[in-house]
């Protein structure tokens, strides 16, 4: 079996303090391929218990945020 590391489309990997143990950012092409990586990879692996999948639409630098209401350095939606 293959480590988290060497699954196509890892970009970066962060061990976290939180409710779940590390953080895996990876960049697909497609929605099947980020399922593939997810279901056929990720939740294989035998000390992965649980995942969340977080998907960014829009890339980092974007407007978006500027378009938010911000007050105490929080945006609101």
């Amino acid at each position: 079996m293959i480590e988290v590391s060497q699954l196509p489309g890892i970009i970066e990997l962060a061990d976290l303090d939180a409710a779940y143990d590390i953080l895996v950012k990876l960049r697909v092409e497609t929605v099947e391929e980020l399922k593939e990586t997810v279901k056929v990879h990720l939740r294989k692996m035998p000390n992965i218990r649980n995942t969340l999948v977080l998907v960014a639409i829009e890339p980092r630098g974007s407007d978006l945020l500027k378009s938010l209401p911000k007050k105490d350095n929080t945006y609101y939606l």
